[in-house]
């Protein structure tokens, strides 16, 4: 089994403070985490009922929680139903046209719902990619990385999708963004 893209000597350090982080901005009571990996998002949501959408089945999940398996850029997704947190941690940066991913996903949000997108500053890619190379931070992630996103590209997309930026703040040293849409 894989153990996902949490490979590198302190990948699993910055996975753990930017779990955190993240689980501030979450709200409601049913959570989709999009790119679920191995689920590691789920510990820090309380009580919160999680659901995950995976495209690689060969992540070991340890905590085997309810996951959906599909591409979501590719796939079909009217079987996910909706949610009051759409999560894309770390995950916005690899595909192709983000602004399709999240429209598409933006129709499985409740009433009120949001989708919080968590991503690195375009100046830490040419840092993780260094860093990937000498074993620090996770190559196969750095290698995967299509939509490098700044402060105004999440604005933009946001406003392209019909949604609008409720919460922007920065993290890690002012290098990681994470950004709440919502209507």
């Amino acid at each position: 089994m894989s153990k996902g893209q949490i490979t590198g000597l302190i990948s699993p350090m910055l996975e753990r403070i930017r779990l955190r982080n993240i689980a501030k901005y979450v709200n409601g009571k049913k959570v989709l985490d999009v790119g679920c990996g191995r689920c590691s998002l789920k510990k820090y949501l309380g009580n919160a009922e999680y659901f995950g959408l995976e495209r690689d089945k060969e992540i070991d999940v340890p905590d085997k929680g309810r996951i959906f398996y599909h591409d979501v850029e590719a796939d079909d997704l009217n079987d996910i139903g909706k949610y009051d947190a759409i999560v894309l941690c770390e995950i916005i940066e690899h595909f192709q046209d983000p602004k399709q991913v999240v429209l598409k996903l933006k129709k499985h949000l409740n009433e009120n719902g949001t989708i919080i997108i968590s991503t690195s500053i375009p100046f830490r890619y040419k840092i993780h990619k260094y860093t990937s190379m000498i074993g620090l931070t996770s190559k196969e992630a750095s290698h995967e990385h299509k939509s490098l996103l700044g402060r105004d590209d999440i604005y933009k997309l946001a406003t392209e999708a019909g949604l609008k930026v409720k919460s922007y703040s920065r993290e890690e040293l002012w290098t990681k963004q994470i950004a709440v849409l919502g209507e």
